[in-house]
């Protein structure tokens, strides 16, 4: 059953479109009139090429090695992922979710559709003294019914690429259920 003190607001997109951008972008703007806690993961790049990806905690300003590329079997790429990287991000989003006004989670895709892994743990862990507060989530559009399912539901939906006017309009609702900053 959806907890009527979440507000879940969604950017879909598929790979390499923006999420992460459009996020960053959102929470820059609210900023320093709501406390945005939370993880993103920003693609990392060197000499133009995507390497990998970072975690990034906005609260806290800080960034943590998540995911590196390598090769794999017939020319195609995958990532490792430090173990570590999902410790640090489940830290971030506990604290975001029991201190912070608006909770960002970044990159809802297959692992937490298709096994309830990653991200998706602690963000539907139990937690004691959660406090009422907006979710800023990007999901792979591919896998939004699964998320929503998982999730309760999912409130207000955005495709991405985001114009101005949703971009004006997500930060409207952020504050109208947040309240006046």
């Amino acid at each position: 059953m959806p907890d009527p003190n979440i507000i879940n607001i969604a950017l879909l997109g598929d790979y390499h479109v923006g999420k992460t951008s459009a996020a960053m972008d959102i929470i820059t703007r609210l900023e320093p009139h709501v406390r945005v806690g939370g993880v993103l993961q920003p693609s990392r790049f060197h000499c133009g090429q995507r390497v990998g990806y970072d975690l990034y905690a906005p609260a806290l300003r800080q960034h943590y090695p998540f995911a590196a590329k390598i090769p794999k079997e017939e020319g195609k790429l995958s990532y490792r992922f430090d173990p570590g990287g999902w410790r640090w991000a489940a830290t971030r989003i506990l604290c975001a979710r029991r201190d912070a006004h608006l909770c960002v989670v970044d990159e809802l895709g297959r692992l937490e559709a298709d096994t309830g892994r990653g991200h998706l743990v602690a963000l539907l862990a139990p937690l004691p003294n959660e406090r009422p507060q907006v979710r800023l989530l990007t999901l792979r559009a591919d896998r939004h019914q699964q998320l929503a399912a998982a999730l309760g539901t999912i409130h207000h939906t955005f495709q991405i690429p985001l114009t101005a006017t949703d971009r004006l309009q997500i930060i409207a609702l952020i504050h109208a259920y947040l309240g006046p900053p």
